[in-house]
């Protein structure tokens, strides 16, 4: 098995070329990738529509007799 000369791998690495290369093969990758998952959101009505208010939840009866009993004392 041959050992490779970390220096000419270095070398290889800082190069400017290889930079500029592995950049822009970065950037066009994350591009893609949003444009792959890109998803149009749904358009809003301009009319804002109004949602009746939810109907409280009323307290158990045995809650009621607790606290009946509670404010008696």
């Amino acid at each position: 098995m041959k050992t490779f000369n970390l220096g000419i791998i270095f070398g290889v690495l800082k190069s400017w070329p290889v930079i500029v290369t592995a950049v822009a093969f970065l950037l066009v990758m994350c591009f893609t990738t949003f444009i792959i998952n890109y998803r149009k959101k749904p358009p809003k009505s301009k009319k804002a529509k109004k949602t009746p208010p939810a109907p409280k939840p009323q307290p158990q009866e045995g809650a009621e007799g607790e606290a009946e009993t509670e404010s008696e004392e």
